[in-house]
């Protein structure tokens, strides 16, 4: 079986999260949660990130 080129990208939850922040600071006000498989945050512009804690299954 050969596999299409597929790109992974590895970003840390910390640094998702605080690219989300400084790019949504000033648009609108920040809502979030620590969910028991996730963490979430949304702006009021209509912005959503959704962040999977622990290991993410690879394809």
């Amino acid at each position: 079986m050969h596999r299409a080129n597929a790109v992974v990208v590895t970003t840390t939850l910390g640094a998702a999260l605080e690219a989300f922040i400084l790019e949504h600071e000033y648009c609108g006000e920040l809502d979030s949660a620590v969910e028991t498989d996730r963490v979430w945050m949304t702006c009021t512009c209509g912005a959503l990130i959704v962040q999977a804690l622990g290991p993410v299954p690879v394809p």
